[in-house]
């Protein structure tokens, strides 16, 4: 089951996977504010009714700040997608329109082929179609 995943996340676009990072932050707040509210119902602060409201809210802020961040960055790649005719560099995002339809990124060096890499990007989820 591991290496299926392995496999999924290698062959996904390199900007695609710096986005699944992402979903660590909420994780990492969600245990850092359980560790709060532990430590606070042991204070004397524990019977604030402030504590009531902002505990819940702390716990989920992080994670509504990583939809959004992902959702942007997102839109961000698929805005790039579609102006350069669904042709990216896999590998740093980089344009490749006007270029053949082998060869290497300007950009990073990468080798670049755009029939594997157009499927490289619909398989990460990036179908819109190009102009």
């Amino acid at each position: 089951m591991i290496q299926y995943w392995r496999e999924c996340y290698r062959k996904m676009p390199r900007p695609i996977r710096r986005l699944l990072w992402w979903w660590l932050l909420p994780f990492g707040w969600m245990v850092v504010m359980g560790g709060l509210v532990a430590w606070r119902l042991n204070s004397p602060w524990r019977a604030s009714a402030w504590f009531s409201v902002a505990d819940p809210v702390g716990m989920f802020a992080g994670q509504f700040v990583t939809i959004g961040i992902v959702y942007f960055k997102t839109r961000k790649i698929r805005r790039e997608f579609v102006a350069s005719d669904g042709r990216l560099c896999t590998q740093c995002g980089h344009s490749l329109a006007g270029l053949p339809d082998e060869g290497h990124c300007p950009e990073c060096g990468n080798r670049f082929d755009t029939e594997p890499d157009w499927r490289a990007w619909k398989d990460a989820g990036i179908e819109v179609k190009p102009r």
